[in-house]
């Protein structure tokens, strides 16, 4: 039996190494979530992280950005957790929004 030669792509390998290194993270930052959801930063902003029936919740394990320059971090375990167990109430919520507008 021959040996068998993989070749492998530096771009998909280097992409693939990021994934790994993400999901082994301990804490998120905006970029970390907005990856993990597929969605913008203001969508993120504006259908969880500034909802009043979250904001409790989140306190527990977010930074809230205090200043200018001052950037949002998540624990990560805790917020893919919330993310997980919301996720209909966030989603249902913005089909409610969606309705409404249309």
């Amino acid at each position: 039996m021959e040996g068998v030669q993989v070749i492998l792509n530096k771009e998909f390998l280097k992409a693939e190494v990021q994934k790994l290194i993400r999901s082994e993270m301990v804490w998120w930052h905006m970029d970390d979530l907005r990856a993990k959801t597929g969605k913008s930063q203001n969508w993120l902003k504006d259908n969880i992280l500034y909802q009043p029936r979250f904001r409790k919740e989140l306190e527990t394990f977010t930074h809230f950005p205090e200043a200018q320059g001052d950037k949002w971090c998540f624990i990560a375990d805790k917020m893919e957790q919330f993310l997980k167990l919301h996720f209909r109430d966030i989603f249902v919520q913005e089909e409610r929004k969606v309705r409404r507008l249309g």
